[in-house]
C-alpha cells in the first residue's frame, strides 16, 4: 500500500523557506563590453510612480564592470533608443 503524503499548502513564512513577500524584477541586458546577454535581478520592480529616467547600476557577470540601467526600459544608459 502506499503511504499518506501531508502537504503543508501554507508555508508562507516558515523558517529555511524560500518564499517572501519582496518582488524581485527580472532583467536582461546586452553587455556593451562582451556583447554577451547578462541576466540581473533587481530588488523590486519599478513602482508606477517612479520617474522614467531613474537608472540603477548593477555590477556585470560577463565583464564585471558597472553598467547603468534604466528600470522602467530595462535599457541601458547610452544605448540606441534610450531618451
Amino acid at each position: 500500500p502506499l503511504a499518506r503524503l501531508d502537504i503543508d499548502g501554507d508555508q508562507h513564512g516558515k523558517p529555511g523557506g524560500r518564499q517572501t513577500d519582496e518582488r524581485m524584477a527580472n532583467l536582461i541586458f546586452k553587455c556593451p563590453r562582451t556583447g554577451l546577454n547578462v541576466q540581473h535581478w533587481l530588488a523590486e520592480d519599478a513602482a508606477p510612480g517612479d520617474p522614467q529616467c531613474t537608472y540603477d547600476t548593477v555590477v556585470c557577470q560577463a565583464c564585471s564592470g558597472i553598467h547603468f540601467i534604466n528600470r522602467s526600459s530595462g535599457r541601458l544608459l547610452g544605448e540606441a533608443g534610450e531618451e
